[in-house]
């Protein structure tokens, strides 16, 4: 779930559900992510609140980026690296 998660720059999950066996078959078929198809079928049928539950903290695990500037920066008041 993390690779595809992080593959897809950590979407919410209303937007990562429906694209989970699309993007984990598009990693297999470009040799980034190695599995077996028996573990692709289920991510299909997965609901939005098991990947809610399964990505929660993971975008505030990973090493700290630098915030974005310009245009697309995001507004209100997010925690930016020390």
């Amino acid at each position: 779930m993390r690779v595809i998660a992080e593959s897809l720059d950590y979407v919410c999950a209303e937007r990562l559900t429906p694209n989970l066996a699309w993007m984990a078959g598009r990693l297999v078929k470009q040799g980034e992510w190695v599995t077996s198809p028996e573990r692709l079928t289920p991510l299909g049928q997965i609901s939005v609140s098991s990947v809610r539950r399964m990505t929660q903290g993971m975008e505030r695990d990973l090493p700290c980026r630098l915030p974005r500037v310009g245009r697309n920066a995001p507004t209100g008041s997010r925690e930016t690296c020390q």
